[in-house]
């Protein structure tokens, strides 16, 4: 069920993702773009210079388990942008802002409350503190790029 939770997860942000345009590292300059969705880990580097896999979004499944009544996992969202402008960092921080709210909205459609599952079959929870989608930055931040992760909390009715 994991890997149709990561694929349900992947669609839905890259569908909602698409028209937001985040910096990225080109060959032929800095451009503008969607971020890249990844299940797992950034693919492999073809050099040490290339970072065109960013600016992404990695899903990773943390923890799960499954009952009587059904299964939960816990998947990882972990957010990188790109943004080297010189400065104080203001651009990657409001790159960064927009792609966590943007994540948030996408994924708030699919929570117990709301009534609409990700893919009919995935319920957003809160988490064992009550809170919703919580996101933390992570404590270095090597620039140009700068790194958050996201925690989702899905519940599901079992092994199909």
């Amino acid at each position: 069920m994991i890997p149709l939770l990561l694929e349900a997860l992947k669609k839905r942000l890259a569908a909602g993702l698409g028209d937001l345009a985040l910096v990225r590292q080109c060959k032929d300059g800095d451009k503008a773009g969607p971020p890249h969705i990844w299940i797992g880990d950034l693919p492999p580097k073809r050099s040490k210079e290339d970072w065109s896999a960013l600016p992404g979004v990695i899903l990773v499944p943390l923890s799960g388990h499954l009952g009587d009544e059904g299964g939960e996992a816990e998947v990882a969202l972990i957010c990188v942008v790109y943004n080297p402008e010189d400065g104080d960092g203001t651009g990657a921080e409001y790159d960064l802002g927009h792609l966590l709210s943007r994540i948030t909205r996408l994924l708030l459609e699919a929570l117990e409350t709301k009534g609409c599952p990700l893919d009919d079959r995935f319920i957003l929870l809160p988490d064992k503190s009550g809170k919703v989608l919580p996101w933390q930055k992570s404590e270095q931040q090597p620039k140009p790029f700068m790194q958050a992760t996201m925690v989702s909390t899905w519940k599901y009715k079992g092994w199909e």
